[in-house]
């Protein structure tokens, strides 16, 4: 059985025995297809903070009114916040970046590509790196 063989009986099982994030099990936060969430998306409604939960449920806050610049290069997405620079990684983020340039997505899931192309999700993060900004200034 070839690769993709195998990743279409997985992403079969998956449509019909979906298994909740760790987010999701733990309940400490609505699912990435919430339909307020969604609702706000479509309405264009403006959110104060962007919410990355990693695979392992540790999650990262941080402020839209301190994204600045914010990059769509090369496929990934660079959001450049007061203190840390993020970038994100994955299939089709031209969605995500404009939902983030309008500061109307609250959350963001990293996920493996099988489990979201199983929940049918239009983009997917599979990657992030979240790195602090120096701050120290040279003597220069």
């Amino acid at each position: 059985m070839d690769q993709d063989q195998k990743r279409r009986e997985f992403a079969e099982r998956m449509r019909q025995h979906p298994q909740p994030s760790l987010a999701e099990q733990h309940g400490d936060c609505p699912p990435q297809t919430d339909e307020e969430a969604d609702k706000r998306n479509r309405q264009g409604k403006a959110v104060e903070m962007l919410t990355v939960i990693l695979k392992n449920g540790d999650a990262h806050a941080f402020s839209y009114g301190f994204l600045h610049p914010l990059d769509f290069i090369g496929g990934e997405i660079v959001a450049h916040f007061m203190t840390h620079a993020v970038t994100l990684r994955g299939r089709n983020l031209r969605t995500l970046f404009d939902c983030m340039r309008r500061k109307v997505q609250e959350m963001i899931y990293v996920r493996d590509e099988l489990h979201a192309e199983a929940r049918g999700e239009e983009w997917c993060v599979t990657d992030v790196d979240i790195a602090a900004h120096n701050r120290e200034a040279s003597a220069d």
